[in-house]
């Protein structure tokens, strides 16, 4: 236990290895993650908080006796992103008590350095939480799919997690101060930097928002009235999906493995030839390399092959998870970015057709732990779902 407890929380006078919440600074904990769902950034976030003159940590703690090393601010309710970051990444908010986390060289030494994460202890449920693992796990996809606001300061909604079909890229954000809301628009990032590795993929924000909340309002209807059903489709569509992945990768695990022997046969050879006078030197030198290059190359993808096939055959969809999000909500009026991040976890977007004479447009929505659902493909005709 560090000497200090987390902002949010407090020690127990009685026992000082245990930690309370301390309502007044948990509060505003509860209100950066609010914040952080509802599209604002860390640094809109830290200037939110210090126009409302509200004490940042550091303040907090010694306005209340808590004897820290920091020394007071000169502004004590200046807020700044970096702190703002530490909070929403702290996994001691959900309750558990996270060590080693840093480390020191040696004693002798006081610079802290920070450890990888697969180095740090997690004790869980050691005190009550102040975020949900819902909530927190939103924060954390968005914080990982981030994406810088628009000069206005805005954050779309749909930013981070609008793919490209055909290159895989994200799809960034467009739009001009003078542009009404129907002319915000996405388009592959990848053409947009002019790589001409990819067509434009163009779809309007406004069509993007009315077919996902048109396709979210019939998923949700359908689960609430055939639950059983449900529960049963997606299981059998994720163990054919999943059957079809693995042979795929272990088709391509054994095309590497039997590459990787008959590279080790056409080394001996070489060096047989070598040795007898058939090869020379010089040659020798040259395809020895060039098979050495390949073979630590497949050598790398056949470990990381081997990781990925040993992590799908554990997987298993949590259809349960999805059920439980859906039985929050009764009615969905309209789409909010913790509604969007809650259920979805992609959009592929598909480039439009237009060889019938009409602008046909394919999108596919990935739910978070179910994935695809077989009614989540959905056309856009003119801007109009189909």
């Amino acid at each position: 236990m560090s000497s200090i407890a987390p902002y949010g929380y407090v020690k127990n006078p009685d026992n000082p290895k245990e930690w309370l919440v301390d309502e007044e600074s948990a509060e505003v904990v509860r209100e950066i993650f609010r914040l952080c769902v509802d599209g604002y950034g860390p640094r809109r976030i830290a200037n939110i908080l210090t126009s409302r003159s509200i004490l940042c940590p550091t303040a907090y703690a010694l306005s209340k006796g808590y004897g820290i090393a920091s020394n007071l601010p000169k502004n004590p309710c200046q807020w700044s992103s970096t702190v703002v970051v530490n909070i929403l990444e702290r996994m001691d908010y959900l309750g558990h008590t996270v060590n080693f986390k840093t480390y020191r060289k040696s004693y002798k030494q006081k610079k802290k350095m920070k450890n990888d994460k697969s180095e740090w202890k997690i004790f869980e449920n050691t005190h009550e939480p102040i975020i949900d693992q819902s909530t927190f796990d939103i924060v954390q996809k968005i914080r990982a799919n981030r994406k810088r606001p628009t000069k206005m300061g805005e954050m779309p909604m749909f930013s981070g997690i609008l793919y490209c079909a055909d290159c895989g890229k994200k799809l960034s954000f467009h739009r001009r101060v003078s542009d009404p809301d129907t002319k915000h628009n996405f388009v592959c990032s990848n053409y947009r930097s002019d790589t001409h590795n990819c067509s434009m993929h163009y779809i309007r924000n406004v069509v993007v928002e009315q077919l996902v909340l048109e396709n979210l309002r019939e998923v949700v209807s359908y689960v609430r009235a055939y639950e059983d059903e449900f529960v049963q489709m997606v299981m059998d569509a994720d163990m054919k999906q999943k059957t079809k992945e693995l042979s795929k990768k272990k088709r391509q695990l054994s095309e590497k493995e039997k590459r990787h022997a008959q590279l080790d046969s056409l080394f001996q050879r070489i060096y047989e030839d070598n040795v007898s006078g058939k090869l020379s030197d010089e040659r020798f030198a040259k395809l020895s390399q060039g098979y050495e290059t390949e073979q630590k190359e497949l050598q790398a993808e056949i470990e990381s092959l081997c990781e990925e096939l040993a992590q799908e055959e554990q997987q298993s969809v949590n259809v349960k998870s999805f059920l439980s999000i859906v039985r929050k909500y009764t009615e969905i009026p309209q789409l909010t970015p913790e509604i969007v991040h809650e259920f979805i976890d992609r959009i592929i977007v598909h480039e439009a057709d237009k060889s019938s004479g009409k602008r046909i447009q394919e999108i596919e929505i990935i739910y978070n732990h179910i994935g695809i659902f077989d009614r989540s493909k959905v056309n856009v005709y003119r801007g109009k779902a189909v």
